[in-house]
């Protein structure tokens, strides 16, 4: 029987640091594999990824990955704890002996954390100003006196309260980051640095030799062109937000306290989506809140829709090598939802239409099929 260690990630783009990743969790747990769960073409802080799924499973399987599994959209460009729910739900249902993950205290207990009550009715959370996220830091510092600052921290902290909410039985395997989420600049002699970094060298120097010490060779080969930011997209949404009535915005999922007058406001008056954005920021809403409010106007996902697929659950396969589909074979009987490798128009009506729409977008700009007619990788 293979052991597998599951990852979740979003490898946008897949970089040193995750190839890392992907071989100490597997050295640290000695699994016979490594099974990847990742945000396709759109990731969880409401932006799209720098390159298709099929590029970056690609990086993946490359990078020592053995089996790909793609998050539903609907799921991956959410708020931390809902993107973590959906996330380790799929890790438990492959049936995953452990789930690795980077973050800045390796040595934190997280079971333990997530043992810890956190109440919306605490005293932390009257004040209406703040984010959820830093609500979750306060109550959580002034039940334990742990401060709870780095993302990756937060998000393992999500990992296993999901973990616990599901009664999953796999192991939690923290591995310590080697450099911050969010570093603004870079040491060139570095080895190690964010997706962040690359994806902004990139699109400053349109220029992979910049990035080069920072990749595998093999992810950088498969850094096809075009690159995809927010500035691909704003001529869509700017249109989309510009022709809907108010009505419709106010009809969009997470559209609240009036946004849509602000966003159609922004829309007619920013030239650029940076203007945009800008322009829409407000002290209660982060950064991250509202791009994700901007796809959703992007693909039409309305509060109606959200509600008839938020318990929605299948495997879509992106890509495998020979040990990935021999655990494929292994789990396939005791998997309780649908198990999707040809894209059929049966399975885009039943199960991938959010998928489709946020592949369309990006397809529309590489005239790549991202769904439609599209098979595992295989490696």
């Amino acid at each position: 029987m293979l052991n597998a260690v599951g990852i979740i990630a979003e490898f946008n783009p897949l970089h040193n640091g995750h190839r890392y990743l992907i071989k100490r969790a597997q050295q640290t747990t000695n699994a016979d594999l490594v099974v990847v769960v990742m945000s396709g073409n759109w990731v969880q802080r409401g932006i799209p990824a720098i390159v298709d799924k099929w590029q970056r499973t690609q990086m993946a399987l490359a990078a020592g990955a053995d089996l790909v599994i793609e998050l539903p959209v609907q799921f991956v460009v959410q708020p931390a704890d809902i993107f973590a729910f959906q996330a380790v739900k799929l890790v438990k249902q492959l049936d995953c002996q452990w789930l690795a993950f980077g973050c800045e205290h390796s040595n934190w207990d997280f079971d333990h954390l997530a043992q810890i009550k956190v109440s919306s009715d605490h005293q932390a959370f009257q004040n209406y100003r703040a984010t959820y996220a830093t609500l979750i830091r306060q109550n959580f510092y002034q039940q334990t006196g742990l401060k709870i600052t780095g993302p990756n921290d937060l998000l393992a902290l999500n990992y296993a309260r999901a973990k616990r909410s599901l009664e999953a039985s796999f192991k939690l395997k923290p591995i310590l980051r080697s450099s911050g989420h969010n570093d603004k600049v870079a040491e060139q002699s570095s080895k190690y640095v964010s997706s962040a970094v690359i994806r902004r060298s990139l699109f400053n120097d349109h220029n992979l030799n910049s990035v080069s010490q920072w990749m595998p060779k093999s992810s950088i080969e498969l850094m096809q062109q075009p690159w995809f930011n927010w500035n691909t997209f704003w001529p869509l949404l700017r249109y989309r937000i510009i022709e809907s009535s108010l009505a419709d915005l106010q009809s969009i999922y997470e559209m609240r306290e009036g946004l849509e007058h602000r966003l159609k406001q922004g829309a007619i008056q920013s030239k650029t989506f940076k203007e945009f954005i800008q322009f829409i920021k407000t002290k209660r809403y982060t950064y991250s809140t509202l791009l994700r409010l901007c796809f959703y106007v992007l693909i039409g996902l309305t509060k109606t829709d959200w509600k008839s697929i938020k318990t929605e659950s299948y495997l879509r396969i992106l890509g495998f090598d020979k040990k990935g589909r021999q655990y494929l074979n292994q789990i396939k009987k005791q998997v309780m939802v649908p198990i999707i490798t040809n894209v059929t128009k049966d399975a885009l009506n039943k199960y991938l239409e959010w998928d489709f729409r946020a592949g369309m977008l990006f397809q529309m700009e590489s005239h790549h099929y991202e769904d439609l007619y599209q098979h595992p990788i295989i490696k």
